[in-house]
């Protein structure tokens, strides 16, 4: 399986990155929603991760947009949104725009198994 996590958090993004390679997958983690922007058109991963927390880069939209673009049509991915603790509105959000699921920071090992 092929996953792209886009995440500005050094270890969420360190963690993930471990946890997904564990179980076989092929990862590609970057910090900035424009490269993950980018990384998804060239990978056409079949799971991405996306932090709520991005920023929006200029001329962009924001982590939510971008959950509700990725999700959407008959080959899309699974979305999930990696969200801090206490955001669990945002998630819910997250969700309504076409998420599949959302992962609590900080991530551990037997959730990002059940992916």
């Amino acid at each position: 399986m092929k996953a792209l996590v886009i995440d500005p958090d050094d270890v969420s993004r360190n963690d993930l990155r471990r946890a997904m390679a564990d179980t076989g997958d092929q990862v590609r983690c970057v910090e900035t929603l424009a490269d993950g922007r980018r990384h998804f058109a060239e990978l056409s991963p079949d799971v991405v991760v996306v932090a709520l927390d991005l920023e929006a880069d200029s001329g962009s939209s924001d982590a939510l947009a971008f959950v509700e673009e990725t999700s959407r049509g008959p080959a899309a991915p699974a979305v999930l949104a990696l969200v801090d603790s206490g955001a669990l509105e945002t998630a819910v959000r997250a969700m309504a725009l076409g998420a599949a699921d959302f992962l609590w920071r900080p991530v551990s090992d037997a959730r990002v198994a059940g992916i």
